[in-house]
């Protein structure tokens, strides 16, 4: 503790900084990461330099990454080779996802405690996805996103990009009841649309130069920015906060741009095939980010996300999350997607109860045509079997029949952290208040309502 206490002394002094060991920025990390000048040290931290033992400077060898580095997909420098060699063809690749979603042992293990807590039985799952030869299942974390800027593409970021196997072994062999220094794992699927994407007749024979100009997002990063902020929420949660159990929690996303090849034209194409073994890794759920246009139900893509993850994720929620969120006030509300997107967003008038319609992918509008012959053979695919329903909720899955319910995430999570920030004392005292200065009269008795149902005990369903 004196050690801990003589590093926060000396980190207003660059000279001091520059001499902070890993083991040092690991103490820091795990102990005063929720501190005022945290991010600042951090920032000092990563970008210091450091005198090696013959003398020459060099950029710090250490992530901020911390553990995590050890499941990075740069940790191992062969990586991208075995993974290449160890993919067989597309026919077998096709035959194995195929056999897997089969399995039943695959979509209906059992819920419960010990060794059928939630990340046990989605260790095996991911275990088994790894095991039959395509791409390994990656995610990034949410401080990853804050320290780019940007999201981050695989291959160019690997060590950025974690392998989850390895990551959930690490929780799992360091856990006491599911909570890893002193937070939930939680691994979320996030489907939006590209946001500067490029297609010509050249991308179609992958030789484009182009091609690596397109971006999943916006000139501005929003995306990097809403999800690293709301995984920033989400990770200085505490148990008084008047918001849901199983928190604080670690956030992690499968993000296509990270997730899937994006140079390499046959690693790229395993990846697609193995998308809903992708959405099936991520137990919480699929979360929808709507892009400034207001545009993304009405996408092929985007619509068998959905559909994909209505069938084999434990959540049956989906969540909506968009700009707004930085704001705490959501850039399209309900209403506003409702008009957008009649056909797709459905809100109840009498309990305003939000869901989406789960339509067929060729409902949707396709970027490259020659697309619609996978997501009608993946849609074919998760179609045949009774969705993975943990909770007895779901009904089965009719395209174009179905809805799934909505979470706007724009709305409670961010909200929180905001009141949050007048001290839980005034909270206690005058929450009305607070939320009046946060959202005006209008909307602040139907936040305090919500927040009035979100402190329940922990309950089994909370898994999105």
């Amino acid at each position: 503790m004196a050690r801990l206490t003589k590093i926060r002394d000396t980190r207003q002094r660059k000279s001091d900084i520059q001499q902070i060991t890993p083991f040092d920025a690991d103490l820091i990390f795990a102990t005063d990461f929720r501190g005022r000048h945290a991010e600042e040290l951090w920032d000092k931290v990563r970008t210091a330099v450091i005198t090696n033992p013959v003398g020459v400077k060099k950029t710090n060898p250490f992530s901020p990454l911390s553990w995590r580095m050890k499941c990075s997909c740069r940790e191992d420098r062969d990586f991208l080779e075995t993974e290449r060699s160890g993919y067989a063809d597309t026919a077998s690749l096709q035959k194995g996802v195929e056999e897997l979603l089969a399995d039943p042992n695959f979509r209906e293990a059992q819920i419960g405690h010990g060794e059928h807590s939630l990340w046990k039985v989605y260790l095996r799952k991911i275990r088994a996805i790894n095991r039959i030869g395509g791409p390994r299942v990656k995610v990034v974390w949410w401080r990853s996103l804050a320290l780019l800027g940007r999201l981050p593409r695989y291959p160019d970021d690997r060590d950025h990009i974690l392998d989850l196997e390895r990551l959930v072994e690490h929780w799992q062999e360091n856990a006491v009841n599911e909570r890893y220094e002193d937070h939930y794992l939680t691994v979320r699927f996030i489907s939006h649309r590209w946001s500067q994407p490029h297609y010509c007749a050249k991308c179609t024979t992958g030789f484009c130069p182009d091609a690596a100009k397109s971006n999943p997002d916006t000139e501005d990063c929003v995306k990097a920015h809403v999800l690293s902020q709301w995984g920033r929420d989400l990770y200085r949660a505490t148990d008084e906060l008047p918001y849901r159990p199983y928190r604080p929690e670690d956030l992690y996303f499968w993000i296509d741009y990270a997730g899937i090849h994006q140079a390499d034209q046959l690693m790229k194409l395993a990846g697609i095939m193995m998308l809903p073994l992708y959405v099936a890794s991520c137990p919480n759920g699929v979360v929808c980010f709507v892009n400034d246009d207001g545009i993304i139900a009405n996408r092929a893509w985007t619509a068998l996300e959905r559909a994909v993850g209505y069938q084999l994720t434990a959540s049956p929620v989906m969540m909506k999350i968009d700009r707004g969120y930085l704001d705490a006030k959501p850039k399209f509300s309900k209403k506003d997607l409702v008009l957008l997107e009649a056909g797709w967003w459905q809100l109840d008038p009498e309990t305003d109860e939000f869901s989406m319609l789960i339509r067929h992918p060729r409902d949707g509008a396709l970027t490259v045509p020659e697309d619609l012959p996978i997501l009608e053979r993946i849609c074919e695919l998760v179609g045949k079997f009774r969705p993975v329903d943990y909770f007895d909720v779901k009904d089965e899955l009719c395209l174009g029949v179905t809805y799934v319910w909505v979470e706007d995430v724009s709305f409670a999570p961010r909200l929180a952290v905001m009141a949050s920030s007048h001290g839980l004392d005034s909270w206690r005292e005058k929450p009305l208040s607070i939320l009046e200065g946060v959202f005006g009269h209008e909307s602040s008795q139907k936040a305090f309502d919500c927040f009035k149902c979100c402190r329940r005990k922990p309950h089994v369903i909370d898994t999105e």
